[in-house]
């Protein structure tokens, strides 16, 4: 009688050394989890913000991306509420026109993105959302950056 209790008492003790590892570990996931989560619904909204975008009619008489802009951020900001996020003090949506062949936002790679002035006319949709997560014990980016460039379905004739 004296072995089993023993034993029981070996086992609560491994359970209550390994315990602590475990919970480390499962809230490791979860914050991963949900941080590639919160970055996939960003990419999507940046995506879908860009192609809606980029699909408006620009005239010639308006000024570059005075219609394309304000679609975009509309959309892109109404995916990301959809997507159950909030994009408030910590969220920064952006969104730029570059014209073909120039430099300018669209031009990133004196950052290293390797991205060379798009050929023509583009949309450019950014955000910057800070990433708050659950547990912490995972070494989690706390800020997550993305951003889509999309062409513009009509192009601007001459340039800016």
């Amino acid at each position: 009688m004296a072995r089993a209790t023993s034993q029981r008492g070996i086992a609560a003790t491994e359970f209550a050394l390994w315990l602590p590892i475990i919970v480390v570990l499962i809230a490791g996931v979860l914050d991963w989890g949900t941080y590639m989560s919160t970055r996939a619904s960003l990419q999507r909204a940046v995506t879908d913000g860009a192609r809606v975008g980029a699909s408006k009619f620009e005239p010639a008489t308006e000024a570059a991306g005075s219609v394309a802009r304000p679609a975009a951020l509309a959309r892109a900001r109404q995916v990301i509420v959809d997507q159950g996020l909030e994009c408030g003090n910590g969220c920064t949506l952006t969104t730029s026109f570059c014209f073909a062949n120039l430099v300018g936002p669209c031009d990133v790679s004196s950052q290293g993105g390797g991205r060379l002035p798009p050929p023509v006319d583009s949309l450019l949709v950014e955000v910057s959302y800070t990433f708050v997560p659950w547990f912490g014990f995972a070494f989690t980016p706390d800020r997550i950056r993305t951003d889509f460039v999309m062409a513009m379905e009509n192009q601007r004739p001459g340039g800016p």
